[in-house]
């Protein structure tokens, strides 16, 4: 399952990483408050519909893991320790190619809670949970021949990370992976897999 594969990923990295911690690791920071945006790509999860074909030949598909994530949060350092915490709100899109004579997409709208421990100045691991909220695949001219109109609700998902300051203090890269299913509410009995494995860069105001 994406869930052990995920966790076992996670161990491994971490006693990877704790050889380059040294008697000289850095002192915690104080506490602080920092607000953060991100914007990565994700890819993964169920196909949604049928593959989308354009009168040019060309196709698409979309997935319950895809495509594009945007996120606003904010980021709490725990005094005197390398723990920290996030709390962010994102918008999580896998669309088709825009046409005139239809389009199609999945969108939903995640809130994670996520804490994170540093291994050194330049890298830390972490995890939490995560709900996508108003999952919906919508489509509209051709695209209704590809991909139905339908909302979904999703599972408390299970986020794994590791991020990375090697750029610069203030600029996180994460390599993450997401375990989450969703229901729909239109059709009974049917879910589809969302998850999805992911980069994500994330600037902190701090």
């Amino acid at each position: 399952m994406l869930k052990k594969a995920l966790l076992g990923s996670a161990m491994l990295l971490a006693a990877t990483l704790g050889h380059a911690q040294d008697a000289n690791a850095p002192i915690p920071p104080a506490s602080s408050l920092s607000p953060f945006v991100g914007l990565g790509l994700t890819f993964g999860g169920d196909q949604i519909g049928k593959d989308i074909q354009y009168s040019n030949g060309n196709s698409s598909k979309l997935h319950a893991g895809g495509l594009v994530d945007l996120r606003v949060g904010a980021e709490y350092r725990v005094s005197g320790s390398p723990l920290s915490f996030q709390l962010s709100a994102g918008y999580h899109v896998d669309t088709s190619l825009a046409a005139d004579n239809g389009s199609a997409s999945f969108k939903r709208f995640p809130i994670e809670l996520l804490a994170h421990w540093a291994i050194n100045d330049s890298w830390r691991i972490g995890g939490g949970v995560r709900k996508a909220l108003s999952a919906e695949a919508k489509s509209s001219g051709l695209g209704t021949g590809y991909v139905a109109n339908e909302k979904f609700n999703s599972s408390t998902g299970v986020v794994l990370e590791v991020e990375t300051f090697a750029l610069s203090p203030k600029v996180g890269i994460k390599i993450r992976g997401v375990s989450e299913k969703y229901k729909s509410q239109d059709v009974p009995g049917r879910e589809l897999d969302g998850s999805h494995i992911g980069v994500i860069g994330v600037y902190y105001f701090r």
